[in-house]
């Protein structure tokens, strides 16, 4: 007896695609998968509208009215939407740099030199699908890793409940028996980040900048407490980089409240 296929749709918003690339990989690559599974568009492979579809995933932040119209005609012609990267779940780069101020200092940052002229056009906002429109499940990460594709992807055929991972960043260094980068006078989001990517990138000796969100369980005063200790508390620094992937809006108020109140 045959499996009747399941109908996908890849939805491309304001992002550099980096997501749909891995998901498109994770889709030619394990073996069994497109059995079940007809993608009826994506724009990174075919010339193809939205339409009918049983699962519509969604990459990149709205960042314009066309964003937006695109994604509510979409999610309206779809059973369960899925906000796929940092972009569309928390409003990642986009939403964390997408005023004329800093695209000013960003400009100013790739020329070194000559400007272009800017039109002085009204800040623009950028903003998660998960703010605009109902969501059956999220995948943040930037990207997401391969291994918790496959995972959604399995669960949506088998129609079980896909569930993120619980822990954090942090465990999964401790569980790799690697040496603490903040132990190295490194500052790092790991303590504070959902974990899930198998400390993807303090693995290479690069500090976690939170792109999979804030951890379910937070311990800030625990973790301020660490950065005392190793001579990290720059609270300046920390509110910046918390501000990279705008994974801590909420959890940065939190964390400013811990640093002034000393």
């Amino acid at each position: 007896m045959s499996m009747k296929k399941l109908r996908l749709g890849i939805l491309s918003l304001t992002g550099c695609e980096g997501c749909v690339n891995e998901l498109l990989d994770v889709l030619l690559t394990t073996p069994g998968l497109l059995n079940y599974l007809e993608l009826e568009y994506c724009r990174l492979i075919m010339d193809a509208e939205p339409s009918k579809v049983d699962v519509l995933i969604v990459e990149g932040a709205v960042a314009s009215e066309r964003d937006y119209e695109l994604l509510k005609s979409a999610s309206e012609k779809a059973q369960y939407v899925v906000a796929l990267g940092s972009c569309a779940v928390l409003g990642g780069v986009s939403q964390s740099c997408l005023t004329f101020e800093n695209l000013q200092q960003i400009t100013r940052e790739v020329y070194q030199g000559t400007l272009p002229k800017l039109r002085r056009l009204p800040p623009p906002e950028a903003k998660p699908i998960t703010e605009l429109v109902k969501v059956s499940y999220v995948v943040p990460g930037c990207p997401p890793p391969k291994s918790e594709l496959q995972k959604l992807l399995t669960s949506l055929i088998l129609g079980k409940e896909f569930k993120l991972c619980e822990h954090t960043v942090c465990f999964e260094c401790k569980a790799r028996g690697m040496v603490c980068l903040l132990e190295k006078g490194v500052l790092c989001l790991g303590p504070l980040t959902r974990g899930g990517c198998e400390a993807r990138c303090p693995r290479v000796g690069a500090p976690c900048l939170g792109c999979r969100g804030p951890a379910p369980e937070l311990r800030i005063r625990e973790y301020i407490n660490i950065l005392k200790e190793k001579n990290l508390l720059d609270s300046v620094t920390i509110k910046k980089l918390m501000s990279i992937f705008q994974t801590f809006s909420s959890l940065r108020a939190k964390v400013t409240e811990v640093l002034d109140s000393g």
